[in-house]
Formats: C-alpha cells, sequence, structure tokens
C-alpha cells in the first residue's frame, strides 16, 4: 500500500515559512505511529522536507528516502520506481510531502489512498494542497475521530 499522510488547515494550508506552523500532539502521535508500523514502512519525502526535519533525520525506525534532482548520500532517489525498489517488501510506503511531492506522486499514479489529519484554525500558511488537488484524483472514503479529537480523512484512489 502506497499512502501519502499529510495535515493540514481550516483554509488548506500544509506549512508555512518550510515548516508545519503548529504543534498538535495528536497528530504527530498518529503520524509517527503510522509512518512507523512495525519499523519496516519506507518514507518518502522532498529534499525541502528533509531539510524542515532539522536534527530529526533521518526519522527512526523507517527507512528513510529523500526524492531530490541533486544527489544526497544514501537516502536519494529520483523516482518512485526507485522508492519501490528500495522499500521493504512487507511493509508500506509513506509520501510525507511537500507539496511538489505530493503533487508528482498523485499525478503519476503512484498513491493509493491519503491521510489528511484535519488541524483546526487559520495557521497563515505560505503553502496549501488544495482539495481540487485531492478530488482530482481521490474520492474521500471515510472520517476517523483520533485521539484528542484530532479529525483523520481517509481518500482513495478513484477507480
Amino acid at each position: 500500500m502506497i499512502t501519502a499522510i499529510l495535515a493540514m488547515d481550516d483554509r488548506c494550508g500544509i506549512g508555512k515559512y518550510g515548516m508545519l506552523p503548529w504543534q498538535n500532539k495528536a497528530d504527530m502521535k498518529f503520524f509517527k505511529e503510522t509512518t512507523r508500523g512495525a519499523g519496516n514502512n519506507t518514507i518518502v519525502m522532498g529534499r525541502k522536507t528533509k531539510e524542515s526535519l532539522l536534527n530529526w533525520f533521518p526519522l527512526p525506525d523507517r527507512n528513510n528516502l529523500v526524492m531530490t534532482r541533486t544527489p544526497m548520500e544514501e537516502y536519494h532517489i529520483t523516482s518512485f520506481g526507485e522508492a519501490i525498489e528500495r522499500s521493504s517488501l512487507d511493509g508500506d510506503i509513506f509520501v510525507i510531502g511537500g507539496r511538489e511531492i505530493y503533487i508528482k506522486a498523485f499525478k503519476e499514479g503512484f498513491v493509493d489512498e491519503v491521510l489528511v489529519s484535519r488541524i483546526k484554525g487559520d495557521y497563515c500558511c505560505d503553502t496549501f494542497l488544495e482539495h481540487e488537488e485531492l478530488h482530482k484524483y481521490f474520492r474521500l472514503y471515510s472520517t476517523h475521530k483520533q485521539a484528542q479529537g484530532l479529525m483523520v480523512e481517509i481518500w482513495k484512489k478513484k477507480d
């Protein structure tokens, strides 16, 4: 299964100045537990997302891959095909951002489902992932309430 996972505010904002503009413990816990799984999952991110992780990169207990045109260390990939080749056969793949990587994954049909954590409020974001971009490739399948009132939408690829 290949899943995109992201959080967005009430205005579909996903970032500000290259960082998450909110501190939401419930969302961070959901992200960590979901992407970690049994420790055999792969996460795919863009260079800017990797840089935003600062000292937390690589994220532990996950195979970290960075999609970039500029070669870098062992984490570098240039295509989603490479991500599949370098992922564990018994693990899942998660696309974790940023916007350009999400859009590329959607357009190339790489993603089967999208998990969207809804963060209440307007955080004056400068980076957005509009609903139209989701609706183009996916349909809203369900909404679930997680711990501490976090709402998570599950979007499935259109047939």
